[in-house]
């Protein structure tokens, strides 16, 4: 349970603490006195939502603390989620909460460690049950009431394996148009095959072209060639005074140097000579070898101009060089690859998605039984609620509808409700009075929470717009709530009121200038319960009856 909560620069909260008591604690307080505030400093303790504008005007910061007993049989499952979230465990099994609201921003602690809002959330949905004033709008919502058969009924697992399906589906979907996107039409198929077959016919070699180039002016001058290579055969080897003639010279005469020193001063000299004779022995047979290689009849002249026209024409028909014209033909065989492939790839996704297809519609059949059949028993306990808070002959059905597959199932269902005997049910959201959809929010109210091993409800304004002996019969059914789990609630009726194990008054009043709320647990009920009957003489001693007769009833008879 909420044993107490401490409220700092929040709203028009200076400075607040209340204690809460085990069972039925009732808040009450004139209309804009900060009641709602103080419901809401609860909210926000729990992660929810936390405006900066909620930060008293004038202060740096906003703090909410408050102290939740765990009972025993949530002890394991509130350790689990300390533990993962490296926050230390207490010994007393108490949870000490803070939350701190500036205008930079949240700083959330539990056991004064930081922690991240998921922990709260985590926590609230093991401890804490709200109930807002606008709850009851959501509640005619198909969706909602989906949601609370589901969750009654432990269905969410096979729920969750629906959207679990559902998410695959998706994802098997995308990747197989992701793949489609891939592929490429037939027309440009067939260039690619054209291309391919053009580039391996020719098959050229990068800087080919360059090469027959120059190949092709020597070829076109062969003639003029020739004879320049005959002059420098002539020059190095084959002629008076050639090259090698006149090294041959020098060879001599350092041969005869040599033989007066000994090869001391010469001797090098001879060697190098030795070496440039060689050289140029060697360098007179390339260009012997280098000539007979030019045809003068115009046969490799011919094949050099076909070989260059067949690697233009490639290039021209492409716009592109040898390089870029063989990266372009191993991208198209890689692509007419797996176009030859696409067949048995798609049938792999179109067998894919059958089977997920088909193990979602189990599971949303088997869902949709479970739900089907949990409904009659989850509608006949609420009914029996209902009875109690002045629906004795109401009828509430659930109108179920089949959908397609998806992440909740196969299921639009609606609540159908109708207060009066011998008139037809229709849909919640037809239903026009609101004191009517107040009760049918306590009554489910009490029905999942005696469903679910959550210790504390709050609810705030859940007796709106009822009022008579109907009030009487709300004020008991929330103090039989109250019996098995603490119940927090704000109410503006006496009968409500009177019933509750605790009573705390909110009230709003001027200090130095500004308005201040705070709030008080009442040791005397009698005077806000005539303040709420009407006020006056008459209303103090109905207000006196009231809670006489409520202590009584307690008592057995015997008045406290």
């Amino acid at each position: 349970m909420l044993r107490s909560i401490d409220i700092s620069d929040y709203a028009l909260i200076e400075s607040s603490s209340v204690e809460f008591a085990p069972g039925f604690n009732v808040i009450t307080g004139e209309s804009g006195a900060g009641k709602s505030i103080m419901m809401s400093a609860v909210d926000v303790l729990f992660g929810g939502r936390c405006d900066r504008d909620s930060i008293r005007s004038g202060s740096d910061a906003a703090v909410i603390s408050g102290e939740f007993v765990v009972p025993e049989r949530l002890r394991r499952a509130v350790d689990s989620l300390l533990d993962s979230a490296g926050v230390d465990r207490r010994e007393d099994g108490t949870l000490g909460i803070r939350r701190r609201i500036s205008h930079s921003g949240t700083r959330n602690f539990v056991n004064d460690i930081a922690c991240g809002t998921r922990l709260l959330a985590d926590l609230r949905n093991l401890l804490v049950d709200f109930h807002k004033v606008n709850d009851q709008l959501a509640l005619t919502m198909p969706e909602r009431q989906l949601d609370m058969i589901d969750h009654c009924g432990n269905l969410l697992d096979v729920r969750k394996r629906c959207s679990e399906l559902c998410a695959e589906l998706t994802r098997i979907r995308v990747a197989r148009e992701k793949y489609r996107s891939t592929l490429v039409p037939e027309e440009q198929q067939e260039y690619l095959r054209q291309l391919v077959a053009d580039f391996d016919r020719v098959a050229p070699d990068p800087g080919e072209e360059e090469s027959l180039e120059g190949r092709h002016r020597l070829l076109a001058g062969a003639h003029d060639t020739l004879e320049q290579f005959s002059g420098m055969q002539s020059i190095v080897d084959s002629s008076d005074g050639s090259v090698v003639d006149r090294l041959g010279e020098i060879h001599r005469m350092l041969s005869e140097l040599c033989r007066l020193d000994g090869g001391a001063v010469c001797g090098k000299l001879l060697e190098e000579c030795d070496a440039l004779q060689e050289a140029a022995s060697e360098f007179a047979r390339n260009i012997e070898s280098t000539a007979s290689g030019i045809d003068v009849d115009g046969e490799a002249l011919a094949a050099t101009e076909a070989r260059l026209s067949q690697i233009r024409t490639l290039k021209r028909r492409y716009s592109a060089d040898e390089a870029e014209l063989a990266e372009r033909a191993d991208k198209a065989r890689e692509t007419l690859r797996m176009q030859a492939e696409a067949g048995a790839k798609l049938a792999d996704f179109d067998k894919e998605e059958r089977r997920i297809s088909g193990e979602l519609r189990k599971t949303a059949e088997t869902l949709s039984g479970m739900r089907r059949k949990f409904a009659l028993e989850f509608l006949a306990n609420v009914r029996g609620n209902l009875a109690d808070i002045g629906f004795p002959d109401c009828r509430l059905d659930a109108a179920f509808e089949q959908v397609a597959d998806g992440p909740s199932g196969c299921d639009r269902v609606e609540f159908m409700f109708s207060a009066n005997p011998g008139e037809p049910a229709r849909p919640l959201h037809r239903i026009a009075s609101s004191g009517e959809l107040s009760r049918l929010m306590l009554g489910m109210k009490t029905t999942v929470s005696g469903a679910d091993d959550i210790p504390c409800v709050v609810f705030d304004e859940i007796d709106m717009n009822i009022g008579g002996e109907t009030a009487n019969r709300v004020g008991e059914k929330l103090s039989s709530l109250g019996r098995s789990r603490q119940i927090i609630c704000i109410s503006h009726l006496a009968q409500v009121a009177a019933r509750g194990d605790a009573h705390f008054l909110v009230e709003k009043h001027a200090e130095s200038g500004r308005t201040v709320s705070r709030a008080c647990r009442l040791s005397d009920t009698v005077p806000e319960i005539g303040r709420m009957l009407g006020g006056g003489e008459a209303a103090l001693k109905h207000a006196a009856k009231l809670v006489q007769d409520v202590m009584s009833a307690r008592d057995g008879g015997k008045s406290r």
